[in-house]
């Protein structure tokens, strides 16, 4: 196969048919076991992780148990599709946040709560107002 290499025929349990393949492919996890420490085994790494609850970072190494790149920002499916979920950014919205903010709705019924004092104090001899 020019994708994936030498077409090899297997037995039921999936090992090699041929002496030789099995040999070839016994020499290729020897070398792949010397080149990685047997720590960094992305298996060992999982079963620990899941024992313990704690990240080693197995995440970062692919099934071969060689290190994956770390990507950028995630590419978008379908980019020139509207997202209904976001908030349009109307001039409405932009105001909104504005005058909804929580320290500017606090500072308005501070100043609120200031005239009303006012008002009682102005009136607060009167029975007619005192009650409002």
């Amino acid at each position: 196969c020019p994708f994936h290499g030498k077409i090899v025929p297997r037995d039921e349990s999936g090992n090699p048919v041929n002496q030789e393949d099995r040999d070839r492919e016994a020499k290729k996890q020897f070398e792949k076991k010397e080149h990685q420490p047997e720590w960094q085994d992305p298996e060992l790494m999982r079963e620990v992780e899941a024992a313990t609850g704690v990240d080693l970072g197995s995440s970062q190494y692919d099934r071969k148990g060689k290190r994956g790149k770390k990507k950028g920002k995630a590419k978008k499916k379908y980019p020139n599709l509207t997202d209904l979920k976001q908030e349009a950014n109307t001039s409405r919205s932009r105001l909104g946040k504005k005058v909804f903010n929580k320290t500017s709705v606090k500072r308005v019924v501070k100043a609120m709560n200031r005239i009303d004092q006012r008002k009682h104090e102005k009136f607060a001899n009167q029975f007619n107002y005192a009650l409002n």
